[in-house]
């Protein structure tokens, strides 16, 4: 065997008991062989790397060469040698994605005519058999209804919903398993006592973890990393791998910062959260792999709420303190937190915090008390002198009006008062005064709700909401709010946006509900603008020049009225 062959090739299974993890087929499958019950066609189905077509060379080795009373091939014979080294006649190995085609199956079928040249059966491995077209598998179909003497098919996928049932009929299904951490971790020990590989135990159980039941993709970590730091240092023969080393050559940095990040969340500790991610990020570090980090702790933070432990892992390597506060924190907010970080889609490609940053912002307790589960549409009536207040819905929220109580007698708010019943909503709900002049701060605080609930109504390119966010301090008097954009431009925007009488109608019912009236929108678009299209501020259009022309009688025009009436 080369020494130049990698890991996966060069530790690849030669006997049925070398399989790891698969104890329940290589049974069956030596049973089968010692017993001379062999069937026509295998089909070998399961996740990648977990010994598929391994499995499938020992069977050809079984079929044809000597076996021990248990099943297993001579390796010293000279069937098995030349299968190993891949030139045995009798074994036809198939790459189902490269020959998928109909011509491909038809001139195997024809191959299959002639017997075995020089073992006891003709043996066909088909890898990747869900990669086969139609056509082709109606053709391997009329080869297994009626197979040749003395020729056996074994097919092997990790798609085994995308093979016909008509295929999957004809064979022996197998189902191998993904490979536990366990197996993988005493795979690998066997490998660095073979290689001579010092390596630290937690180091290996961390490679199993990323392998997730690939055994194939845990041998090529453990290459990586033994080419990787195998000189490392020049004063110590054989240097230890750490769980540092791997964790850097994985891209998973350190453990230790996910989990003071991870404490940070489950106290509500916003503050301390965003300082460590403002440090990492002047750091350099990579806050996609940070952030996958804090999903695995988080994980083993879920784990031990549960009450499940791990005994080889110690409560999966988690700090004394942070296994506490996973004990202490209730399981619903727990769930809550990990739900909010999981969703963060945090750009690789780009440096910006931003997303993460956000998603630390929405696992705040606070917000978490203030927004409802779900959406829920509820409908009360309330009954006044004989008199019910309606209840109006708008599509994306439900409308649930309110009451006030004064003495004996209750008195009905205006029917058109909504509260807004909504889990995305930040805005805190409540009555609305109804008065001729509302102060300037709840104005203010009105007129976000109303650019919130336009958030996502557009027309064109621009939603009316962050058009809305380009004006001055709203003015509510005498029935209509009076608006300025920052820029004469902005101004031409929102008129285009508001145009579509969806648009219009939206805005409408999004002023009604808010203030609990009609209300007449005027817009003022021109005769306040610098030649720049910049606005010009009150105190800037009555200079001396400016008075004394309307003194004369001169108007300031431009002003343009939206009626926001049906």
């Amino acid at each position: 065997m080369s020494e130049t062959q990698v890991f996966y090739r060069k530790w690849r299974p030669a006997l049925f008991q070398d399989v790891v993890g698969q104890n329940h087929i290589s049974h069956t499958l030596r049973k089968a062989i010692t017993s001379n019950r062999v069937a026509h066609a295998y089909l070998f189905t399961g996740p990648r790397g977990v010994g598929k077509t391994s499995m499938a060379r020992i069977v050809a080795k079984a079929l044809n060469s000597p076996t021990t009373e248990t099943g297993e091939p001579v390796l010293d014979s000279d069937t098995t040698q030349s299968i190993e080294m891949g030139n045995y006649l009798d074994l036809i190995e198939i790459d189902g994605a490269s020959n998928r085609g109909i011509d491909d199956i038809r001139t195997l079928r024809d191959s299959t005519q002639f017997k075995p040249a020089l073992g006891q059966y003709k043996i066909y491995i088909i890898d990747e058999v869900h990669m086969l077209t139609t056509p082709a598998f109606n053709a391997l179909l009329k080869t297994l209804e009626e197979p040749p003497e003395k020729v056996v098919f074994i097919l092997c996928t990790t798609d085994s919903y995308r093979v016909p049932s008509t295929i999957i009929s004809r064979c022996q299904r197998f189902d191998f398993r993904r490979l536990s951490t366990n197996d993988i971790v005493g795979r690998l020990v066997e490998i660095c006592k073979a290689e001579q590989i010092n390596c630290e135990l937690s180091a290996l159980e961390l490679i199993a973890k990323q392998a997730w039941g690939s055994l194939r993709d845990a041998e090529n970590l453990l290459e990586q990393l033994s080419i990787s730091y195998s000189n490392e240092s020049e004063t110590t023969e054989n240097p230890e791998i750490t769980e540092f080393q791997a964790r850097k050559l994985l891209g998973m940095g350190d453990r230790s910062v996910a989990e003071t990040f991870t404490s940070f969340l489950l106290t509500s500790n916003i503050k301390s959260a965003l300082e460590l991610i403002n440090l990492e990020t002047e750091k350099g570090s990579n806050l996609t792999v940070l952030h996958n980090s804090v999903i695995d702790v988080l994980r083993s933070c879920l784990l031990v709420n549960a009450g499940i432990t791990s005994e080889n892992t110690e409560n999966f390597g988690l700090e004394p303190k942070l296994i506490e506060l996973a004990e202490q924190i209730p399981t619903s907010r727990l769930l809550q937190i990990i739900n909010t970080m999981a969703k963060a889609k945090i750009n690789s490609d780009t440096s910006s915090p931003l997303p993460l940053e956000l998603a630390v912002m929405s696992t705040s307790s606070e917000n978490f008390a203030q927004q409802p589960k779900q959406t829920v549409i509820k409908p009360q009536s309330q009954k006044s002198n004989n008199n019910e207040t309606s209840v109006k819905h708008t599509k994306r929220n439900a409308i649930k009006p309110q009451s006030q109580k004064s003495n004996n007698n209750e008195t009905p708010v205006n029917n058109k008062v909504p509260q807004i019943l909504d889990q995305d909503d930040p805005l805190q709900d409540g009555p609305i005064q109804n008065s001729e002049e509302t102060s300037e701060k709840a104005n203010v605080e009105l007129w976000e709700k109303v650019i919130w609930l336009m958030r996502r109504t557009r027309n064109k390119k621009y939603t009316v909401g962050s058009l809305l966010r380009n004006t001055e301090e709203p003015i509510l008097k005498n029935g209509k709010i009076s608006l300025r954009f920052k820029s004469k431009s902005l101004s031409n925007l929102f008129k285009e946006e508001i145009s579509d009488p969806r648009s219009k109608n939206a805005l409408r019912e999004a002023i009604e509900q808010v203030y609990n009236q009609p209300l007449e929108l005027e817009l003022i678009t021109q005769g306040n603008f610098d030649s720049d299209g910049n606005l010009v501020k009150d105190e800037e259009k009555h200079m001396p020049m400016v008075r004394q022309a309307l003194q004369l009688g001169a108007k300031i025009v431009g002003e343009e009225k939206i009626s926001t009436e049906k």
